[in-house]
C-alpha cells in the first residue's frame, strides 16, 4: 500500500511538472496564424501591399506621385505578439512599424540612408491606414479547388486574391491566371482572368464550394457562363 501511495504521489508531481512545462511553452510560442498584416495599406505618400507568412513580412509599395518618388519593396520580421514589424524598404532604409489594437492602422519610424552610405542619417515618422477590412485568420479563399473542367489554386492576401487554373488532361484548353478583389464580407471575389475575361465567384456559408460566372470579354457583357468548384483543402 505504501508503494502505491508513493507511486501515486510521483505520478501527480510528474503531471504537475508537465502542465507547467506546457504552459511555459505556450506562453513563449510565437503565433502568427492570423496573418493580420496581410492586405493593402495607404500612407500619406504611398500605397503598400503587404503579405505576411507567419513571422515574415514581404511586400511592395507604390508612390502616389511617381515623378517624385520611386516604387520599391519591403521585407522584415514581426515581434512575438505580431504587432511590431522591423525591417527595411529599398527606397530609404530601416523601418519599424507598430499596428494599432484594432488592426486598422499603423505608426512607426523610418530612417534614410545617404546615397552611397551604410548608416542612416535621418529619421522620420510614418503612419498609414488599412484599405478594407482585416482579412480572416485563414484567408478563406486560399486553397485548391476542383471544378468539372479545371483545378484552381487561390492565394488570398488581405482583400486581394490571385491564382491560377489548370485544365484536366482530357480537356482541350489552356491554363490561365486569376486576379480579383474580395468583398467586405469576404464572401465574393470579382476580377479578371487570362486568357481574357471577367469573373464573379460567391463562397458558400461553410466555405467548401463557390458558385459563380465568367465571361470571355473584359468589357461588361450579358454573355456569361457558370464556373463552380469544390474546395480540396
Amino acid at each position: 500500500m505504501k508503494n502505491l501511495i508513493i507511486i501515486g504521489v510521483i505520478v501527480i508531481i510528474a503531471l504537475i511538472l508537465l502542465g507547467i512545462a506546457f504552459i511555459g511553452q505556450k506562453s513563449g510560442e510565437v503565433s502568427h496564424s492570423s496573418n493580420n498584416w496581410n492586405g493593402t495599406w495607404k500612407s500619406e505618400l504611398y500605397t503598400l501591399s503587404i503579405k505576411q507568412s507567419g513571422s515574415v513580412i514581404s511586400g511592395n509599395y507604390e508612390p502616389d506621385n511617381i515623378s517624385s518618388s520611386d516604387p520599391g519593396v519591403l521585407a522584415g520580421t514581426l515581434s512575438a505578439e505580431g504587432k511590431a514589424f522591423s525591417g527595411v524598404w529599398t527606397e530609404s532604409g530601416p523601418l519599424n512599424l507598430v499596428m494599432s489594437e484594432d488592426g486598422m492602422s499603423y505608426s512607426g519610424i523610418g530612417a534614410v540612408r545617404p546615397e552611397g552610405g551604410r548608416n542612416p542619417s535621418e529619421t522620420y515618422k510614418t503612419g498609414g491606414k488599412r484599405v478594407g477590412n482585416v482579412s480572416g485568420p485563414h484567408n478563406t479563399w486560399s486553397g485548391n479547388w476542383n471544378s468539372t473542367r479545371t483545378n484552381q489554386t487561390f492565394t488570398q492576401n488581405g482583400t486581394v486574391v490571385t491564382g491560377s487554373y489548370q485544365p484536366w488532361s482530357n480537356i482541350n484548353d489552356e491554363p490561365g491566371t486569376f486576379e480579383g478583389t474580395v468583398s467586405e464580407d469576404g464572401k465574393t471575389v470579382s476580377g479578371k482572368w487570362t486568357e481574357s475575361g471577367n469573373f464573379n465567384f460567391v463562397l458558400s456559408e461553410d466555405g467548401s464550394v463557390f458558385n459563380g460566372t465568367y465571361s470571355i470579354f473584359l468589357q461588361k457583357t450579358d454573355d456569361s457562363d457558370s464556373w463552380n468548384a469544390t474546395r480540396l483543402h
